[in-house]
């Protein structure tokens, strides 16, 4: 058993001949900036986890063409990522448009 985690990814279809490839599995790095995420207003939330996550993008993206990205676009990528951040830890919201509950036993995601 390897001490170091296996990196798993995601390509996310954003149609038109783009896409983005999201970590789907991380280490202590990753979990770190999450936690560190946590409560920071949501533009610069969003920003810090496509950086975090997401290990390349169909066209190169600055910082600055990243704060540009189609909103609609970032939250299809910010959707793999808040699964695979709820996976590392169920306890954890991944924002502030879902929530979890536990019911007889069993963990459960409410969209509201």
């Amino acid at each position: 058993m390897s001490l170091r985690i296996e990196r798993r990814t995601e390509r996310v279809d954003l149609g038109d001949g783009d896409w983005a490839e999201v970590l789907t599995t991380f280490a202590v790095k990753e979990a770190a900036m999450v936690a560190d995420l946590q409560g920071k207003p949501e533009p610069e939330r969003t920003i810090g986890l496509l950086k975090a996550f997401v290990v390349e993008w169909s066209e190169p993206m600055t910082d600055e063409q990243l704060s540009d990205l189609d909103p609609e676009k970032a939250v299809e990528v910010i959707g793999v990522i808040n699964r695979a951040v709820q996976s590392f830890n169920p306890k954890v919201s991944s924002s502030p448009s879902t929530s979890t509950s536990r019911a007889r036993g069993r963990s459960r995601t409410r969209i509201s």
